[in-house]
C-alpha cells in the first residue's frame, strides 16, 4: 500500500488535484535533528475502491518547520494497515524559491541581412552573479499576430543574441526573462516589449 500511497501524493502534488484532504497534527522538527538523524512520519491511509479514489481521497498532511536550506534530508514514511507495516525512505534538499527581477535595458539593432541583434542587462536586483549567474529566455513576434517565438539562449550567461531569418520590413515586439542558472526557483516575468522594423532591404 505504501507505494500506492506514494504515487497518489506524487500525483496531487504535480496535478494539483486536492478533492478531499485530512490534516494530522503539524509535525515540529527538533533543532538538533539533522540529515544524520531521520526524523520518522507516520502517515495512514483510508482504504478505497479504485473508481471511487477520484471522488474520496483521505491524505495525511505533515508540516515540518525549522528546516535549514540547502541541507539534505531523509523523510521516512511509514503506511500502517490491516496487512502489516511498511516504510519507504524520500530524500530531499529544502531550497529557497528565487524569482528574478525582469531584466532592464533591452536593446534591438539591425545586424545584417534579415538579422536583428538583440542585447539587455540583467536586472540590477541581481547580486553575486559570479556566484549566482542567470541564463536567459528571448520570446519574439510579428507586432500584428499573437503567437510567440521562445528561444533559449546559451551561452547561459550571454546577454546578447543575433537572430537571423527575420522579413524585412516587418515590426517585432522582443522580450526577455531570467532564471537562475540551475533551475532553482521561477522564472522572472517578461520584460516590457521592444518593437522594432527590420529595415527593408535596398534596391
Amino acid at each position: 500500500m505504501t507505494g500506492q500511497v506514494v504515487l497518489l501524493l506524487r500525483a496531487l502534488h504535480v496535478c494539483g488535484l486536492i478533492l478531499s484532504v485530512c490534516g494530522s497534527p503539524a509535525l515540529h522538527l527538533p533543532r538538533q535533528q539533522g540529515p544524520a538523524n531521520p526524523v520518522p512520519v507516520v502517515g495512514a491511509h483510508r482504504s478505497v475502491h479504485a473508481d471511487a479514489l477520484h471522488r474520496h481521497l483521505q491524505v495525511w498532511v505533515c508540516q515540518l518547520d525549522h528546516l535549514k536550506l540547502y541541507t539534505d534530508y531523509v523523510l521516512n514514511v511509514t503506511s500502517v494497515s490491516a496487512q502489516g507495516n511498511s516504510t519507504r525512505l524520500t530524500s530531499f534538499m529544502v531550497e529557497d524559491i528565487v524569482k528574478p527581477d525582469s531584466p532592464v535595458e533591452l536593446r534591438v539593432s539591425p545586424g545584417g541581412p534579415r538579422k536583428l541583434v538583440v542585447e539587455w542587462s540583467p536586472p540590477p536586483t541581481w547580486s553575486n552573479l559570479d556566484v549566482f549567474p542567470l541564463k536567459y529566455r528571448l520570446r519574439y513576434r510579428w507586432s500584428n499576430r499573437p503567437r510567440n517565438h521562445t528561444v533559449q539562449l546559451g551561452p547561459y550567461e550571454s546577454t546578447r543574441v543575433a537572430l537571423g531569418g527575420l522579413v524585412p520590413g516587418r515590426a517585432y515586439l522582443f522580450q526577455v526573462c531570467a532564471m537562475e542558472l540551475l533551475d532553482l526557483g521561477q522564472c522572472s516575468e517578461w520584460s516590457p516589449p521592444v518593437e522594432m522594423v527590420l529595415p527593408s532591404r535596398r534596391h
